[in-house]
């Protein structure tokens, strides 16, 4: 199936990271009304609406690590990251460090033999919201793989340019 890749628009990784900005700020903000029976459960709406942030951004560097591999992984991400703090705003964009604390941990929950992606990330976030409900790690698992999904549909429109 090696002429599928007549049919895809080559891209630099520095666009791709660009457009890949759109799924997390446009989605991001009809969350607030989103999470509100999240936080019916017990569940702080402002933890719910920050993790789902952070959520998000791994649900994307997910789909870019198994879609692309972790060569041009690194500078898709790279651009993904300098047009989402100007998107959203210094103050208001996550911090990379704080993000890679939050990743390590989804990752290390994905290293698991008995993990499926989608409820090992639902279980990572619950933890992280501090709910003990199951409610909020049932509606992260869909957001995660909704997520993904529609990321690695994305990308295989494009044919990512190795950095050079």
């Amino acid at each position: 199936m090696a002429f599928l890749g007549l049919f895809r628009k080559k891209a630099r990784p520095v666009e791709v990271g660009a457009y890949l900005t759109d799924y997390v700020v446009r989605p991001f903000r009809h969350h607030r009304d989103h999470v509100e029976p999240w936080s019916g459960k017990g569940v702080p709406t402002e933890r719910v609406l920050d993790e789902l942030f952070f959520l998000e951004i791994f649900a994307v560097d997910y789909a870019v690590t198994m879609s692309l591999g972790p060569s041009p992984r690194r500078a898709v991400m790279e651009a993904f990251w300098k047009v989402l703090r100007r998107r959203v705003g210094e103050d208001e964009a996550p911090s990379f460090g704080e993000y890679r604390r939050r990743s390590s941990v989804y990752e290390e929950r994905l290293a698991l033999p008995s993990s499926d992606p989608a409820s090992a990330v639902g279980a990572v976030f619950a933890s992280f919201c501090a709910d003990a409900s199951g409610v909020v790690s049932e509606q992260a698992v869909t957001e995660f793989a909704t997520a993904a999904t529609a990321v690695v549909k994305f990308l295989r429109r494009f044919d990512v340019a190795e950095p050079g």
